[in-house]
């Protein structure tokens, strides 16, 4: 059914092909038999396939006109009479002469279309007023006409086109509009293929600059025109109907403008936020990548700096062992010469005493005095006392930290008024800087192999890790 409607619509637009000039004589004149002879006579030769297609239309057309308008003058004012009983002749050709009747020659004869009546009245509230009013308004008469006639009627279907034209007559267009609704809808309902409710609608859209509207509604009544097969209403509809199928596409076509417009913006916008988001994304790596960088710089620089405090404290624990360790030489150095002195003078006393022995020839007293020790172990007492006393002045915790050092049961235990004994002094001297258990023998006036075992003996008795015991001793 869709194919059929297409290949007619397509058919129609072979409507504004022109006639030949001797058959569009013959019609206009109301020669019809004439008029279909020659068409026969044009379709047997050889002519374009427009004209031929406009031919057959035009051949089409002139027998719906003549199934149509079949009502003679004489019939024709018999019909208004009996709607308006005083139309006289003369009024009546006027009507004729204004275009308000719809007439044509037909081989030789005026005849009117056998709708003319109904439409006449349809189209003209004037004429409707005068018809069969009595004393009543004409929305009155067409009340009680309503009133009267079922909803969906044929007959409803004329009265409500009736109201709609009286409303467009005293410029009431919303009634109007509404009626013809009314209307339109009764014809559809009613099958009816003669719309002239439509084809008046789409006329008041079109006024109203509804152009999709108006082109829908002649779309839907060329539709039936065409399904009907009248096809000179086809030449009705076909005036207006180019007149708002122009308007429709040239709205289309400014809508189109518009859409194309507003994609092209939306499109280049589209890729201006792209091209702004890609910037955005390529900058934000950037940054993260500066964040990252700045991160590692940062971690390296609290690196370097907890090496450069590290190397710092180092280097105050150097310069404090520096300190300690010029206050040591200060002190020996000074205890140094002080012994010195004091052994020289305590030489140069026992060489007088050893002089005046000589000399007196007391010679046994002499050699008694030269082989005994008293003199050199006091010696040594003196300047064992010298050294503790001076490192005790140097380390005045020195005995306490060394205990802490060692188990509870291994603590050293000092005599009454000693300062240091031998194991202390071996670590006091470890202490010193001295690792040399040679040195340190030499100092103690002992073996190496003694020294080394109070070392090892010392070890053992540590109370923290044996390896570590002489390093937690150089802290003290």
């Amino acid at each position: 059914m869709k194919e059929l409607n297409k290949a007619k619509y397509e058919n129609l637009k072979y409507l504004a092909v022109e006639l030949p000039e001797d058959i569009l004589k013959e019609k206009w004149s109301g020669n019809f038999d004439r008029a279909k002879k020659l068409i026969a006579q044009r379709l047997s030769e050889d002519i374009p396939r427009a004209l031929r297609c406009r031919l057959d239309l035009e051949l089409k057309n002139l027998e719906d006109l003549e199934n149509c308008y079949t009502v003679t003058r004489e019939e024709a004012l018999q019909q208004v009479r009996e709607r308006i009983p005083e139309m006289s002749e003369e009024e009546f050709d006027r009507l004729q002469l204004e275009g308000k009747l719809d007439w044509i020659y037909l081989n030789g004869k005026m005849m009117y279309l056998d709708s003319f009546c109904a439409t006449l009245f349809k189209v003209n509230p004037s004429l409707w007023q005068r018809s069969c009013q009595g004393d009543q308004s004409d929305y009155q008469i067409l009340d009680e006409l309503l009133n009267a006639e079922e909803v969906g009627t044929p007959n409803y279907a004329m009265i409500t086109h009736s109201y709609a034209m009286l409303s467009r007559y005293l410029k009431r267009e919303d009634d109007a509009k509404k009626y013809l609704m009314m209307s339109a809808i009764a014809d559809i309902q009613n099958a009816t293929r003669e719309t002239a409710s439509l084809q008046a609608l789409a006329l008041i859209q079109y006024e109203e600059n509804n152009l999709a509207d108006a082109f829908k509604f002649t779309q839907s009544a060329i539709d039936d025109v065409v399904s009907s097969g009248i096809h000179f209403r086809a030449m009705e509809i076909y005036k207006f109907y180019s007149i708002i199928n122009t308007a429709y596409q040239t709205e289309e076509a400014r809508s189109k403008s518009n859409l194309i417009t507003f994609l092209i913006s939306t499109s280049v916008s589209l890729f201006l936020l792209i091209v702004l988001v890609v910037f955005i994304y390529i900058q934000m790596k950037k940054t993260l990548r500066m964040k990252r960088a700045l991160a590692q710089s940062n971690e390296e620089l609290l690196r370097l700096n907890d090496k450069l405090n590290s190397m710092n404290s180092e280097l105050n624990d150097k310069n404090d062992e520096l300190c300690e360790i010029n206050n040591i030489k200060e002190h020996y150095i000074a205890q140094f010469f002080d012994v010195c002195f004091s052994y020289i003078h305590k030489m140069e006393k026992y060489q007088n005493m050893l002089y005046k022995i000589a000399i007196n020839k007391c010679y046994e007293e002499l050699i008694k005095k030269l082989k005994s020790s008293a003199l050199i172990d006091d010696e040594l007492d003196a300047l064992y006392t010298r050294f503790d006393r001076v490192f005790l002045n140097l380390y005045p915790t020195f005995v306490s930290d060394f205990n802490a050092l060692l188990k509870d049961d291994e603590k050293i235990i000092l005599k009454q008024d000693a300062l240091l004994n031998r194991e202390l002094r071996i670590y006091a001297l470890l202490r010193l800087g001295i690792t040399d258990s040679g040195k340190i023998a030499n100092f103690l006036r002992c073996s190496t192999s003694t020294v080394y075992n109070y070392r090892t003996k010392m070890r053992n008795k540590a109370a923290v890790d044996r390896d570590e015991f002489e390093n937690e001793i150089m802290k003290i």
